[in-house]
């Protein structure tokens, strides 16, 4: 599996390229807990993750859906020169 990732400014997105052939995968968004699955494919899954509800932040766990060890974890923020917040998540206590 390789996993590039890039940020599009304007519409506050995260967009990841996956390439994981034959290979089913599952995306977490950390922020809203919620997952979304992505049947096998032959060619790259380009998967885009609005930011505009976490004024720009993202955290994300791709993985392979029928591997638990298999993930990969990506998260940041957006910076584009306006004045942001600090991350939301910042102070959340996870078990």
């Amino acid at each position: 599996m390789s996993i590039s990732s890039a940020t599009d400014r304007s519409r506050q997105l995260c967009v990841l390229m996956v390439e994981a052939p034959g290979m089913a995968l599952s995306v977490e968004d950390g922020y809203r807990h919620h997952v979304t699955h992505y049947p096998a494919a032959s060619s790259p899954v380009r998967i885009e993750i609005s930011m505009v509800a976490t004024s720009g932040w993202y955290d994300l766990a791709v993985r392979a859906a029928d591997r638990t060890v298999l993930e990969w974890k990506i998260a940041g923020h957006i910076e584009n020169g306006r004045p942001s917040i600090t991350d939301p998540a910042i102070g959340r206590h996870n078990v």
